[in-house]
């Protein structure tokens, strides 16, 4: 079942701001891809009008957040739903190397990235000039994703688990040696967004 849409930013051709990417196709199948598998939790629907009320004036629950914890307790996944999703991932062959209350990330090539998701995923290098992190230049980086408007599915099952999958950086100066992500930019086609890490 298809799940909503989330276009990193450095897959579109040209950006606001001008930045280009280029496509230069599907990825080899032994290329290495990472993404985050966000979780709706027990209670999405729920969450956003938990979320709403207590950003309405004249509601009795206005300013009346929850804790972190609460809200873990209260809307994020049950443990069956997190187990049910890292089950399916890594029986596609893909690694489970992080999982919060809010997401599962996985690494391994495209060609288990097809076999779970259900599409195949293209290599994009953005920008002419070299585009820096960490003082590192990565645009001559590939990274892989799905193509814009293409449906990544999961298990029907498991539908109700998934709010969306998440392409993330590989190869990035900082990624690997820190466990730090930077897919910050994107843009989310659908009405739930992911959860902040």
């Amino acid at each position: 079942m298809a799940v909503a849409d989330y276009v990193p930013l450095w897959s579109i051709p040209t950006t606001a701001d001008g930045a280009a990417a280029s496509d230069p196709g599907v990825a080899a199948g032994q290329t290495p891809m990472a993404a985050r598998v966000y979780l709706a939790g027990r209670d999405p629907v729920g969450l956003a009008a938990y979320a709403k009320a207590v950003s309405a004036p004249g509601n009795p629950l206005y300013q009346r957040y929850l804790t972190p914890s609460q809200e873990e307790q209260r809307f994020g996944p049950a443990a069956d739903q997190t187990a049910a999703v890292r089950s399916w991932l890594t029986s596609a062959g893909l690694r489970v190397t992080a999982a919060t209350a809010h997401y599962v990330e996985v690494t391994g090539t495209v060609a288990q990235a097809t076999h779970a998701f259900g599409v195949s995923w293209h290599s994009y290098r953005v920008g002419k000039n070299p585009v820096t992190q960490y003082g590192e230049p990565v645009a001559s980086v590939p990274q892989q994703a799905p193509i814009p408007g293409a449906s990544v599915t999961v298990p029907t099952a498991l539908a109700a688990a998934v709010t969306t999958v998440v392409p993330i950086e590989t190869g990035i100066p900082g990624y690997l040696d820190s466990g730090e992500t930077t897919s910050t930019g994107g843009v989310r086609v659908g009405s739930v967004p992911p959860a902040a890490s």
